[in-house]
Order: structure tokens, then C-alpha cells, then sequence
């Protein structure tokens, strides 16, 4: 920063002077950078060995343990591979990328920053093998997943407001990357756009400067104009990339009319609304822009903010989009006729909440559902349909949808409704058939991540009054909070007597797991089957609970470890393997992936039942997907998931196969812990080497013959749930446990 500051700006209105300076600019930048110069691009693993092996080759006698590469990988855009040597073999390591800019290695933390990332490694080895030391030297990584770089004159010229210094080296040949972040995680175009420097911001665009590359706080460049009320920037910004007023922050969930709104920027918001900015977004604690407006005491801007849906000339009505009397098969058997627009949308009823609507939208290649929450007006996933006043309605809601849609998904530029109208002539979407893919195919190099909520339908949740809840003595502790016995009154009739449930309670202590506690419940209020533990509602009160059925004998782990003398293998186990196998069936056909299937998460209702439990981490599955791919870190249990998990973080009804072979093996085991104490780093490696967890001393051929087939490397060769039930209802090795498995159905 010194040596870019300590350049006189006014001397470089002269060529030579100017020449010169970038010059060195341009060596003192990069000689500070050596240090970052470990990016390699898209490489295979192959490719990542071959160089890493070529320099052990040249260097017989040094020690390059810790020498290391960082390279693109083909499955993804975002995510990165870590390539390094120890030992003299070359190591590979999948890195996470979290909201844009945060990275992570799995069991590692979540570090702000590609270049952070390396650095801690570099630090110390933490849970890798080795420390990270000598680069294999590549090239710089790019800009937007950096978290800072040096100051050059660019940013330096840009700071200090100098646009006539700022112009000449935008048009110079030597002039440094418009996308480089300074020291403070900053782009020229964050700082141009926050000073209202126009003729910059104008210049930058058309070099092609990134609109949404955000600083370290999260902002982009239109959000810190919004911010700052730097209108001509906002304006040029908008309009060269309409799509950035819906671009959100990492940190905070905003989105620039967030910022507007905050700060009083009436003129701003209204520049972010006529370029079709969602109204309503929401951030991370649920606020919109109108919320914040009042909470700043921007009376102005709350007023323009609560009465611009009056200002807008909608394009289409109801009778355009809404059909009454389609349902999800019809819906579907429409839109696999009409032509790949994306952005194609329409709204029906849902099929099983009365008075509830669905949202069926194509995104150009797959078809997703999503349940409108109508109590709040809300829909389930998308921010950009977010709380409406609850005057506005359904119509309102959804033609304001329609209004935003042409940016968000690059529609056609009018507004073009489904069907025609009665009263006037409209072009239909549906004057050619070009049938789309199957709507319940999936493509097999998708790898976007899948809708937070299930695209069924959901009912409300049951709620439970606290007075009606007796606390008792604890079961456990978790994560995210403990299990505590309880006793649940339940109201009967006026004419009847109130009865007493026993029930177990979970309890979550932390706020901040809201999230997390409802998409439990969601999960769990669906599913009804003797094998998957029943919710019976949720609490709320000074912590959030969820209210379940109380098994008195508690994990099927915990009974292994201390009761192995009650638990036979041909009648205990078997049963409880194929009734793990029905149950998981059941959340199969739901299209629902547990995520987290393990023998703690197994609790025994009697030694002639199990039940599934702890859906903490499942997520359901659009219908269209075979995966969900995670978008967060936290605490995976990595020594129960399957390769493509912890690699890549896809979770389909295959990698929970693979938990299912693990907690086989669990069972058989009498309740050891798999792959012993290996680190999680070492179970990797181990199981890409071709091992697999050796059979324990009490289990039959047949069933570690099982286990293998679950543990297969490739999904696809894996068995489905469906046909582990067939083969512990026609194996003969199990015939003991059918007949009881028949007797249980039927008690």
C-alpha cells in the first residue's frame, strides 16, 4: 500500500512518468503475489500428480513434504482440489465453497477467502498430514475468490477520487486487473461506484469489471453505491447488469435495496424497483427492506417503500397464470408440452392443504413445485417472493413475481402469459410442441443444488402449549441442544378426559439453529410408518422444542454396547436390519434423504422394533433430482458417508445405502466405532485406496456380502432401499427374522 500511496498522482498526467510507474507498479504487485501463485486452473488429478512427481524427480535429495498445487475441478465451478506431497505420495483434498467467498477442507473450518485458506494451512498442518510449504508455481487464483491482494495504482487513484489519473490508466496497456482486490478486500469498481465516480464506473463496465464480486463485508459494488446514494453509479450499474439488484450478501442476507432503505436512499430504491428488484426480500433474520426502512427511522423511504405496489403497471392477472383445477400431474403433463422457456411458470392449488397454493415454475431445464405459504405469504425457497402486507393477497403477490421474473431468469423482455384472455388477444407460450425432458429424469451432469424445502405440499405444524408439556430428567445431549423426557397432555372432547403421553422432548438452546429445528419438522411431520419415530408437534417457548415419541429403551448403539447378551444375530439383527431397510424404503419413496443414518440415530421401541430417528441433517429431494447437493458446512459425520459426500457433498438415496451399510456394520459389531481412530482425513484416503471395513467376527457371509454391495464406489452399483426389503423378505438366511418381522407388522 505504501509504495502505490507514495506515487504522486499528478505526475502521472505524463505518458513517460506514467509508463514507467505502472511498470513498476506492475513488479512490485506481482513480486508480492509470488507467495499466491499456486493456482493451476482446471486440472485432473492425473495431471496434479504428474507435476507434483516431476518435481520430487528433480529433487531426489530435498525434502518436499508439504510442496503443494491448488486446481480447478471439472464436477464444479466453484470448488477447488488441493493437491500436495507427503511422504513422497501425492495427497488430494476437495475444498467446499461456501456462500461465494467462504472456503473449507471437509473437517476443516470455514475460512473467508481462497487465499485465506492456503494460508492456514500453511500455518500448520492442522488435520492434514503435513503442513502446506513449497508451491508448485502456477498463476494467480481468480480475483472473486480471493479475500485481498496489493494495492496498485488503480485502486490507489480510484481511492484518492482522482478520475482524471483513474481514466488514462484504465486506457493504458500496462493497466493492472480491473477485478484485483487491494488490501482491504476492495475492487476499483467497489470504490469507484461508492464515490459516485461515473465516468470510471462507465469505463470499468465496459472492460468487462465484475458487477458481482463483493468485498469482504459481503457488498457488491451496487450495494455499496446504494449505500453511499451515488445515483449515476447505481443507474449505469443497473442497467449493465440488471440482474445485480438481486445479488445477495454472504454476512447479512441484504440485498441492495436493503442498503437503500437503511441509509434513507429514496432515489436508489427506486432505481433498484424500475429494474424489477424484488420488493420483499428477506435477510438473514427475516427482515425486508420496508422493515428496516422503519426500524432506521427512514420515514421517506418507508413511505415510497410501503407505496410503490400502487406505482406498478402489471402485465398480466390472474386469470393469465392461475389454474384452479390442475394438479401436480397435470401441471407437469403441461409444461413437458410447451416449449424450453425459461421462466415459464403458473400456480395451481395444492393437492393437500386446503386453501394452499403451489408455484410451478421451469427453470429452462427442470421443473420445480413450490408450496406458497399463504398465512404469510411467503414462498417456501425463494427470496425473491417474500412477506407481502396481508391487504395485497395471492394476486398481488404473484404479479409482482411475474414483474421480477424477466431478470431473475432471462425471460423474454414482455410479459407473456400462459393462456389467453378473454377480453383481449395475447400470444400463448404454447403455439408450438417441443416436449422438455421428463420431468422426473434427472440429468446426469446436474450439480446445482436442489431447493431448501421439499417441493411436496406442506401442512402446517402442529404446535404444542408449553402448559401442556411436563418437563422431566435428560435423555441426552447434541449439537445443537438435548433430549429430555416429558409428558405430554393431550385435550380430548368436552366430554372427555384429558390423557397423559410419555414423550421425549429436543430441545434446541441456540437461536441460531431456528433454521435447522424447522426443517426437522418439516421433515418429520410428513412421515408416518411403524418405522420412522412419529412428531407429534413443536413447542415454542424459551427455547424451541420438538415433541416425538418417547422410546423407552433408547439408541440401538447404546443397547449394543451394553446389553450384547439380548441381542442374537439371526433374530435380533436380521430383524432389526430389514426393518432399518422398510423404513428407509418408506423415506425413499418420499424422495427424502436422511443424511445421517447411523446406529446412534436408531431407537428401539421393544427388541422387536426400531425406529429411524434424528432427521437433523435430512433434506428432501426435488422430484426431477437423484441427489441433494449440501450448500453448508458444519459437523458432517464423515466416517458414515459415502465418497461422492464428502468429496463433492452429494447426498441421494445411494449415499445413504452407504450409511446403511456402515451402520450394518456397527450392529454386527456389537457397537464398535468404524475405521477405529482413524481421523476422518485417513478414512478418506483409506477407502479411495480400495479398502473397506473388514467383517466383524459375528457376522454371517451373506450379510457383509451386503455390506460390500452398499459400499460400492460408484452410486449407480449400489442397491436401492426397495431391493434390500426384497432381499430380507426372500433371502433364506433370514427366514427367522421374516416370520418375525410378519408378526411385528401384524401386532
Amino acid at each position: 500500500m505504501a509504495a502505490a500511496n507514495s506515487v504522486n498522482l499528478d505526475s502521472l498526467l505524463d505518458d513517460s512518468n506514467l509508463n514507467t510507474a505502472l511498470y513498476e507498479d506492475k513488479i512490485r504487485c506481482e513480486d508480492e503475489d509470488l507467495k499466491v501463485m499456486w493456482y493451476h486452473g482446471k486440472m485432473s488429478r492425473a495431471c496434479a500428480e504428474k507435476l507434483l512427481c516431476e518435481a520430487m524427480e528433480n529433487s531426489p535429495n530435498q525434502n518436499l513434504d508439504g510442496m503443494f498445487l491448488v486446481r480447478g475441478v471439472s464436477r464444479s465451478d466453484k470448488d477447488y482440489s488441493l493437491s500436495f506431497v507427503h511422504n513422497r505420495r501425492c495427497y488430494h483434498y476437495y475444498i467446499h465453497c461456501f456462500d461465494e467467498d467462504y472456503f473449507m477442507i471437509t473437517e476443516g473450518p470455514k475460512v473467508h477467502g481462497l487465499d485465506k485458506l492456503i494460508e492456514f494451512y500453511i500455518e500448520g498442518a492442522n488435520h492434514l498430514p503435513t503442513r502446506l510449504t513449497n508451491l508448485c508455481k502456477g498463476t494467480l487464483p481468480p480475483a472473486k475468490v480471493r479475500k485481498e491482494g496489493p494495492t496498485n495504482l488503480l485502486h490507489s487513484a480510484v481511492q484518492k477520487g482522482r478520475v482524471d489519473v483513474t481514466l488514462r490508466i484504465l486506457k493504458h496497456h500496462l493497466c493492472p486487473d480491473i477485478d484485483s482486490k487491494n488490501e482491504e478486500g476492495c475492487t476499483s469498481l467497489h470504490m469507484a461506484a461508492s464515490s459516485d465516480m461515473a465516468e470510471a464506473v462507465s469505463l470499468l463496465l465496459s472492460k468487462g469489471a465484475d458487477v458481482n464480486i463483493k468485498d469482504p463485508d459481503g457488498a457488491t459494488p451496487l450495494f455499496r453505491a446504494c449505500m453511499s446514494n451515488s445515483v449515476k453509479s447505481a443507474k449505469l450499474l443497473v442497467k449493465h447488469a440488471p440482474s445485480c439488484v438481486h445479488e445477495k450478501s454472504p454476512v447479512s442476507g441484504w440485498v441492495p435495496l436493503h442498503a437503500a432503505a437503511m441509509c434513507g436512499h429514496t432515489q436508489c430504491a427506486k432505481i433498484l424497483l424500475d429494474k424489477n428488484a424484488a420488493l420483499f426480500p428477506r435477510g438473514m433474520q427475516k427482515e425486508t427492506p420496508l422493515d428496516v426502512a422503519e426500524k432506521y427511522r427512514r420515514n421517506r423511504c418507508h413511505e415510497f417503500l410501503e407505496n410503490y405496489t400502487e406505482e406498478l403497471v402489471l402485465e398480466s392477472t390472474e386469470k393469465d397464470w392461475l389454474y384452479p383445477e390442475l394438479d401436480r400431474l397435470g401441471a407437469e403433463n403441461l409444461f413437458s408440452q410447451s416449449r424450453k422457456t425459461k421462466g415459464l411458470f403458473l400456480v395451481r392449488k395444492s393437492g393437500s392443504a386446503e386453501g394452499q397454493y403451489v408455484l410451478s415454475v421451469f427453470d429452462g431445464t427442470s421443473l420445480f413445485h413450490y408450496a406458497i405459504q399463504t398465512m404469510v405469504n411467503t414462498v417456501s425457497y425463494s427470496s425473491y417472493i417474500s412477506v407481502i402486507n396481508l391487504h395485497l393477497g395471492l394476486g398481488v403477490q404473484l404479479s409482482l413475481f411475474h414483474y421480477a421474473i424477466q431478470t431473475m431468469v432471462n425471460t423474454v423482455s414482455k410479459s407473456v402469459p400462459l393462456r389467453h384472455s378473454d377480453d383481449e388477444t395475447k400470444t400463448p407460450l404454447f403455439s408450438s410442441v417441443h416436449p422438455i425432458p421428463s420431468v422426473s429424469q434427472p440429468r446426469e451432469e446436474d450439480h446445482s443444488p436442489l431447493p431448501a424445502e421439499d417441493s411436496e405440499e406442506k401442512l402446517p405444524l402442529a404446535e404444542i402449549l408449553r402448559k401442556d408439556l411436563k418437563l422431566g430428567k435428560e435423555l441426552g445431549k447434541g449439537e445443537y441442544g438435548s433430549v429430555v423426557h416429558g409428558v405430554l397432555t393431550v385435550k380430548r372432547t368436552l366430554l372427555g378426559r384429558p390423557t397423559k403421553q410419555e414423550v421425549a422432548i429436543k430441545m434446541f438452546h441456540s437461536v441460531g439453529n431456528r433454521e435447522d429445528f424447522l426443517l426437522e419438522a418439516q421433515v418429520m411431520q410428513q412421515l408416518k410408518n411403524d418405522y420412522i419415530v412419529e412428531l407429534k408437534g413443536v413447542c415454542y417457548d424459551k427455547c424451541m422444542m420438538l415433541v416425538e415419541e418417547f422410546l423407552p429403551m433408547g439408541s440401538m448403539l447404546d443397547f449394543l454396547e451394553e446389553h450384547p447378551e439380548k441381542v442374537r444375530v439371526k433374530k435380533e439383527l436380521y430383524l432389526w436390519a430389514a426393518q432399518i431397510a422398510r423404513g428407509m424404503m418408506y423415506l425413499e419413496s418420499k424422495r427424502l434423504v436422511h443424511r445421517d443414518l447411523a446406529a446412534r440415530n436408531i431407537l428401539l421401541a421393544s427388541l422387536q422394533k426400531v425406529k429411524i430417528s434424528d432427521f437433523g441433517l435430512s433434506r428432501a429431494m426435488g422430484t426431477d433430482k437423484e441427489y441433494y447437493k449440501a450448500s453448508k458446512g458444519g459437523r458432517w459425520p464423515i466416517k458414515w458417508y459415502a465418497p461422492e459426500s464428502v468429496c463433492y457433498g452429494h447426498f441421494s438415496r445411494a449415499s445413504d445405502v452407504w450409511s446403511y451399510g456402515v451402520t450394518l456394520w456397527e450392529m454386527f459389531s456389537y457397537g464398535a466405532a468404524p475405521y477405529e481412530e482413524m481421523t476422518g482425513v485417513e478414512v478418506i484416503k483409506f477407502i479411495e485406496d480400495g479398502n473397506r471395513l473388514g467383517q466383524p467376527l459375528k457376522c454371517p457371509e451373506v450379510v457383509y456380502g451386503t455390506m460390500l454391495r452398499c459400499w460400492s464406489w460408484e452410486p449407480a452399483e449400489r442397491p436401492t432401499f426397495s431391493w434390500l426389503d426384497r432381499h430380507f423378505d426372500t433371502e433364506d438366511e433370514y427366514v427367522s427374522a421374516r416370520e418375525l418381522l410378519k408378526a411385528v407388522a401384524r401386532s
